[in-house]
């Protein structure tokens, strides 16, 4: 029997200091603890069971709240490619 790992936790706070927006973000973690599924999740393609996820002021999802921004109002690109010889 093969069972999908869970993520229990994740917790991710990206800022930048002066102000100016981030152009490019590279996660990077071990293999199958939910780096995609967090990407999707962030991009509105999946919805999470329960938590918060909030990009600057603005929030996308609040599973307390009942808050969900349909991802084509979410301002965000999600491009998804393979890693070549360890970098982007």
């Amino acid at each position: 029997m093969v069972t999908e790992p869970q993520l229990r936790t994740t917790q991710a706070a990206i800022s930048m200091t002066d102000g100016a927006p981030i152009a490019w973000l590279k996660l990077a973690a071990d293999p199958r603890v939910g780096k995609t599924t967090t990407l999707r999740c962030v991009a509105g393609l999946e919805q999470p069971d329960r938590g918060t996820i909030r990009v600057g002021e603005e929030i996308f999802f609040d599973a307390a709240r009942g808050i969900t921004v349909p991802m084509n109002l979410r301002r965000l690109a999600w491009c998804s490619s393979p890693m070549r010889s360890g970098r982007i």
